[in-house]
């Protein structure tokens, strides 16, 4: 369990763009990456978050070596703390996908890491998700040939020969995307933006609700009246907000109470894409 529960946290930074030269992570959001407690000594020792180029009975080191990343800075606190991992290396994008434990920093990116830089002021947590939301990936648009998001027009390519309006948001233009580690599960899924929740929905098949059948990549159909028309607006909103440089994550979490928990966590965050879809 030692080993295996810190590979949560290396898919987690390898799902960030090579863009992510750096970023900061609370202990509580760890946590819900991992979906456990971090161990007292985290809290307590900054020895715990050492960068050792011998990872063999250090497995919390390996998770972000392994990634590319090495920690440069510790907030620590007795309620909790946050960490700064700065990257070391680029990893590739066939790698990016797979488990940690088959991929390698360069050993001349870890013979440079040396010891991160310990501060115990107090630092802001973010919103926090229920326990049990795991991390399923950060949200990017295919490219083009010029390397950028590429864009499309489904509704041109209706046949529309009943004379339907277009919807709300139906015009465009919409984005194409994949949902690695989706399962065919029921439950709640939260979509955040820079570490704020923006958005809560509910679904029993998560793999098809984010599918190209459905937020992945929009049907000509639905974006006329009578169809998904949630399907457009949310796929139009990850297409602003990356193209406006927020970084999209997408978490899950598996549960038969999908309704209520969806209800009480929009009650809750006051979603901003949640009362846009309501307007």
């Amino acid at each position: 369990m030692g080993f295996m529960k810190y590979d949560h946290l290396t898919s987690y930074l390898l799902a960030k763009p090579d863009s992510a030269k750096e970023l900061t992570l609370s202990f509580t959001k760890i946590e819900r990456i991992l979906g456990v407690s971090l161990p007292k000594s985290a809290y307590r020792y900054p020895a715990w978050w050492a960068n050792q180029s011998d990872t063999s009975t250090r497995p919390q080191a390996k998770a972000w070596l392994m990634a590319g990343f090495r920690v440069d800075g510790i907030h620590q606190s007795p309620d909790g703390g946050s960490v700064r991992f700065v990257r070391v290396a680029n990893i590739s994008g066939e790698t990016r996908h797979k488990n940690a434990r088959s991929s390698a920093v360069p050993q001349s990116s870890l013979a440079s890491i040396g010891q991160p830089t310990v501060n115990r002021s107090s630092t802001s947590r973010p919103e926090r998700l229920p326990d049990g939301f795991r991390f399923v990936c950060v949200i990017e648009p295919a490219l083009n040939s010029q390397g950028s998001i590429e864009k499309f027009w489904p509704h041109q390519r209706y046949n529309n020969i009943h004379g339907l309006s277009l919807n709300k948001y139906g015009t465009g233009p919409f984005c194409q995307f994949d949902v690695p580690g989706a399962s065919p599960e029921e439950g709640v899924y939260a979509v955040t933006l820079d570490d704020s929740v923006v958005y809560i929905g509910e679904s029993e098949n998560f793999s098809s609700r984010w599918g190209s059948a459905g937020y992945g990549a929009i049907q000509p159909r639905n974006c006329f009246v009578g169809g998904q028309s949630t399907n457009c607006k949310v796929n139009r909103l990850i297409l602003q907000s990356v193209e406006s440089g927020k970084v999209v994550e997408l978490w899950f979490l598996a549960s038969h109470d999908r309704k209520s928990i969806e209800a009480n966590l929009i009650r809750l965050f006051q979603s901003d894409w949640n009362v846009q879809l309501r307007a």
